[in-house]
């Protein structure tokens, strides 16, 4: 059995490293400790309250700070701080043109983990699934 990372590598395009996993060439059914390690932190950014909200009207398409300040109700150094830390890990991606800032989603990748958030929610919503089921954060499952 391989060794675990115990902490991510450093942050870069998840697409980048995981296009170089051998275990995730197409075709390959192996899983890689790799995948787990970017999506975490994806979902973990995506876990604040202010991200979600960002990345939820960024679905709507590229919009400029000063709309998503004014749709997500936060003071302008917040916004930018928040979308900084976002474009940091890769969830969005911004230009500039002129004095005004675009953001926009980055990259597939975190459209497909919007998506797979959106269905389980989805579950959860509709009582199919329950938040039991998964367990509390730091709750321990056993595995009789």
């Amino acid at each position: 059995m391989g060794v675990i990372e115990k902490t991510p590598p450093p942050m870069s395009a998840p697409e980048d490293d995981l296009a170089s996993d051998p275990a995730l060439t197409p075709g390959s059914t192996q899983l890689s400790c790799s995948l787990p390690i970017h999506v975490g932190s994806d979902l973990k950014s995506l876990g604040h309250p202010d991200h979600l909200r960002i990345i939820q009207y960024l679905s709507q398409g590229e919009q400029c700070v000063t709309d998503i300040r004014n749709h997500v109700g936060l003071r302008q150094p917040i916004t930018s701080q928040q979308l900084r830390i976002m474009a940091d890990r890769h969830i969005v991606a911004r230009r500039r043109e002129g004095n005004v800032v675009y953001c926009r989603v980055a990259n597939e990748f975190i459209w497909e983990l919007l998506k797979c958030m959106h269905t389980l929610s989805a579950k959860i919503s509709s009582g199919e699934w329950s938040l039991k089921q998964i367990g509390a954060p730091g709750e321990r499952k056993s595995h009789d």
